[in-house]
């Protein structure tokens, strides 16, 4: 179970929001306040962003500030190629790889219209960031790490001419896209530099700043320590990767707040790791507060935290916790019409069911050889 809960979610990151809470365990982040920068329904289009297989959003910090700029303009070339990015977005919901040609050509057509005169180079920029991050996680995605890469670094290239620094949190947001790249191919060298690179910036942000830090420092900088820990993971450094899911749960908590939902993701990965290690008792109490947060938020995500904390009871030998989990899970998937729930609560039950057998059989036994 604790392969599945790593390999779910190395490819894509998250950005959440809000409150204000002390963090524990890095020294770096005590008595500092965050300012609520953003609504709830930033949170969720941060989130989105970074799913490329959830619902349409502009990807990015700088991209949604660009998308919102040029939105307002009257019907023009850039309202045009606005549409053809939002159609391209459509298409990458559905698995379409249309929307890779789509993503190409709103690039090129915001180079054309700039030599046409129809647009300036600060409003071509921001199309080809919005086009290119989006194309970036398109084949991200689908496992074309070397082109995403190149996107990603298109993108990036077009920051600096929009003025923004190399450790800007706009500019850190791609690199960190870039760093998961290098991970995924192998190098792990230029991985972890970056990685460091990133989190070491971001905490100096935090320390000097005298009043408050945007909220997307945090932001990126859990981000950041969630993808390393999946990483070292990966690389089987286990009692690191579980220190720095618990600096990102941490950090995460201070800027969104203790039951705020993006908690349920790294909780989930936390109780993978303990899985690994065979602290199995601090496994379950990781899982259940996981739960207890996907509970009140409602998270589409928690048939799946069902189901892992299914088969931990399974495993621990708590089959009725177990059965429990398996029947909340099954309810879920059902209700969502989510078919990965779906077979990953039945391929549970059936683990149940031969639990439940094994045990029948173990007990006949002792009772003839009584």
């Amino acid at each position: 179970m604790a392969s599945s809960l790593m390999s779910r979610g190395f490819r894509t990151f998250q950005v959440f929001t809000k409150n204000t809470k002390i963090v524990r365990t890095c020294p770096l982040l005590k008595n500092v306040r965050c300012v609520r920068l953003y609504t709830n329904q930033s949170s969720k289009r941060f989130h989105q962003a970074s799913h490329p297989t959830k619902k349409a959003a502009m990807i990015g910090i700088f991209g949604a500030a660009g998308v919102a700029m040029l939105s307002n303009e009257k019907k023009d070339i850039k309202a045009e190629i606005l549409e053809l990015i939002e159609r391209g977005k459509s298409f990458n919901i559905i698995g379409d790889n249309r929307s890779n040609r789509i993503f190409e050509s709103a690039k090129d057509e915001a180079k054309k219209a700039l030599r046409r005169g129809k647009i300036s180079e600060e409003e071509r920029d921001i199309l080809v960031v919005i086009a290119s991050k989006l194309l970036g996680e398109h084949f991200l995605a689908n496992g074309y790490i070397d082109k995403a890469e190149e996107c990603f670094m298109e993108a990036l290239e077009s920051y600096k001419k929009l003025g923004f620094d190399k450790y800007d949190d706009p500019s850190l947001e791609l690199i960190l896209r870039l760093t998961n790249c290098f991970a995924l191919n192998g190098r792990e060298v230029e991985a972890k530099e970056s990685f460091d690179m990133i989190i070491d910036t971001q905490l100096r942000k935090i320390k000097d700043s005298e009043t408050t830090c945007p909220l997307s420092t945090y932001q990126i900088l859990w981000a950041t320590l969630q993808l390393y820990g999946r990483f070292l993971i990966l690389n089987k450094d286990y009692d690191e990767a579980e220190r720095l899911f618990y600096i990102a749960d941490d950090v995460m908590q201070k800027a969104s707040g203790e039951m705020f939902s993006g908690r349920q993701d790294i909780l989930t990965d936390l109780a993978g790791v303990k899985i690994v290690k065979q602290d199995l008792a601090g496994a379950e109490a990781t899982f259940e507060k996981a739960i207890k947060i996907g509970e009140k938020g409602n998270s589409p995500e928690l048939c799946l935290t069902y189901c892992y904390m299914a088969d931990l009871a399974t495993r621990m030998g708590n089959l009725d916790k177990a059965e429990k989990m398996c029947t909340n899970g099954l309810r879920l998937a059902e209700k969502l019409k989510d078919s990965t729930c779906l077979n990953k609560a039945n391929l549970y039950i059936g683990k149940l069911q031969e639990a439940r057998t094994n045990k029948t059989k173990s007990m006949t036994q002792e009772d003839k050889s009584d």
